[in-house]
């Protein structure tokens, strides 16, 4: 067996794909045109306000609005296929904001890890499951009202993984953000009126 290199970047690497195998995230390669890397950075700049570099995670979000974005449109009684989505593909809104990227990372980790969990075991044991994992994983939970104090518990994911209720928070973000943009507009106009 080939041995594994002890070079700090290669261990980091190791731990990384082993921590996303746990929230089912696989890498992927892909080759993408100069177009599409022209677009994706356009889209990164506009959404994040971040340059695209090669962060592995940042390309995913901007790619995980994309996905959603097609998907909703895509899937809808008044859209090209129509027809709504399986219950097992719901539509998640399309998130914007770094904000609501963030929320979409975490309903994918707990999704992910969710579904990993194939097992007779009850709703109840996966939700407590789930949420022994993120707290093993360090993943942090949100600030918010709706969820529980102290650690991660089971009504915290079972919160996370309905659908309306993270498309409610993803919707706010996105709205907070576009009004935030929007001031800042304004004021770089009349910066430049000035």
């Amino acid at each position: 067996m080939k041995k594994q290199s002890d070079k700090p970047d290669a261990k980091f690497h190791r731990d990384r794909v082993a921590d996303n195998k746990v929230f089912d995230f696989v890498q992927k390669k892909v080759f993408l045109g100069a177009d599409m890397r022209e677009k994706l950075a356009l889209l990164s700049q506009q959404l994040t306000g971040t340059k695209l570099m090669t962060n592995n995670e940042l390309i995913a979000d901007i790619m995980g609005y994309c996905v959603n974005h097609c998907y909703n449109e895509l899937f809808s009684v008044d859209g090209l296929f129509q027809q709504e989505p399986s219950p097992d593909t719901p539509k998640i809104s399309a998130a914007m904001s770094p904000k609501g990227q963030k929320r979409y990372r975490l309903y994918q980790q707990v999704k992910g890890r969710y579904d990993k969990l194939i097992t007779g075991d009850s709703d109840k044991e996966k939700w407590d499951s789930v949420a022994k994992t993120l707290v093993e994983e360090g993943i942090s939970k949100p600030k918010l009202k709706v969820f529980s104090e102290g650690p991660w518990s089971r009504k915290d994911i079972q919160w996370i993984l309905t659908p309306e209720n993270i498309n409610k928070l993803i919707d706010k973000n996105n709205r907070t953000y576009l009004e935030e943009r929007k001031k800042q507009k304004q004021a770089k106009k009349s910066r430049i009126m000035l």
